[in-house]
């Protein structure tokens, strides 16, 4: 089936959801957020002195795009790593009906915490705290037992890496390599952020899924006038079965196998962009095969709701009803 959001198929859509199993690998982010007033200048130095209002959690990275998951009806199996340290409660307390999480707690390893200082509304400063050394031979080999084992009750393997440390050159071939050997299909969305472009570790993957600074990082040829073209070639380069480009505000488009379809952004008044990538690799993930322009515009329309939330919070399924009502 297509993925057709009127009005008479968004139930169908969602329920196609339900039934869709994702192994989810890629790293955890604790994104916190430190609120404050401002005081006045220190009499010491020339800084703002701030009293502190209040600190709120939330898990991003990969785990933003499996809470994404699963707001909109489907299941997964979610492989990722953390650290022995006090932030380890905050991924111990992720639980869902429709998650099983497969976690790694790392001793001596720092979990990722992107802290986040905002006073009167302005963000004056982030804070992260960074372990991107590699795992040990071991770790890696365990966690690839648990995704081998996992896999034949998934539909599909799902990588969200944000380059932290989970994923080498080697655990990412693997990943390609254990989902041909189970003929399951493998979906990329990785991050390049300040990093140089890592994603021919996964060449063979079924599906990229790329901003346009990433797809240059990939093909520095890349020619905005001629997209079909452009996605042809990083397709070459990958050795992948399709390519899906995010253009923000001007929507996306995809070389799917041989087909070029395109999808326009979602009309809505944008309030926070942040999470908005991994709202719609999640939606597009869950989409049934083969892919289609339907399946792009469902997954633009939830992206485009996420940013009408204040922070890297999903959106839920009445809101996605209400959008389509909305549009008809």
């Amino acid at each position: 089936m297509g993925c057709d959001v009127g009005r008479l198929r968004i139930d169908e859509t969602l329920d196609a959801f339900s039934r869709r199993r994702l192994l989810v690998v890629g790293d955890i982010i604790v994104d916190e957020y430190n609120t404050g007033e401002a005081l006045g200048l220190s009499a010491e130095t020339p800084t703002i002195v701030v009293r502190h209002l209040g600190v709120r959690r939330s898990l991003g990275g990969a785990a933003l795009m499996v809470r994404n998951v699963l707001a909109l009806g489907g299941s997964t199996v979610f492989i990722s790593i953390h650290g022995d340290d006090e932030y380890r409660s905050d991924v111990e307390r992720f639980e869902h009906p429709n998650l099983v999480k497969r976690m790694s707690a790392i001793v001596g390893r720092q979990t990722t915490v992107k802290s986040r200082y905002w006073v009167g509304g302005t963000k004056l400063l982030q804070w992260d705290r960074l372990d991107h050394g590699p795992l040990s031979g071991v770790a890696a080999e365990d966690l690839l037992s648990e995704i081998r084992r996992e896999l034949a009750d998934c539909n599909a393997i799902i990588v969200s890496d944000y380059r932290h440390g989970l994923i080498s050159p080697t655990f990412a071939a693997a990943l390609v390599g254990i989902a041909k050997q189970a003929d399951k299909p493998i979906y990329i969305d990785s991050q390049v952020s300040q990093r140089s472009a890592n994603h021919l570790w996964y060449a063979g993957a079924t599906l990229f899924c790329v901003n346009e600074r990433e797809a240059r990082g990939i093909y520095p040829e890349f020619d905005s006038t001629d997209l079909p073209k452009t996605l042809a070639e990083i397709k070459t380069v990958l050795n992948a079965q399709s390519i899906v480009l995010k253009l923000g505000a001007d929507g996306c488009c995809a070389l799917l196998g041989d087909s070029y379809v395109s999808a326009p952004a979602a009309k809505v008044q944008a309030v926070d962009t942040t999470g908005a990538g991994d709202a719609f690799f999640a939606a597009l993930s869950l989409s049934p095969v083969p892919l289609t322009a339907e399946c792009l515009g469902f997954a633009n329309r939830w992206a485009g709701i996420s940013t009408t939330i204040k922070g890297p919070e999903p959106p839920n399924v009445a809101q996605i009803r209400a959008f389509v009502e909305g549009e008809i």
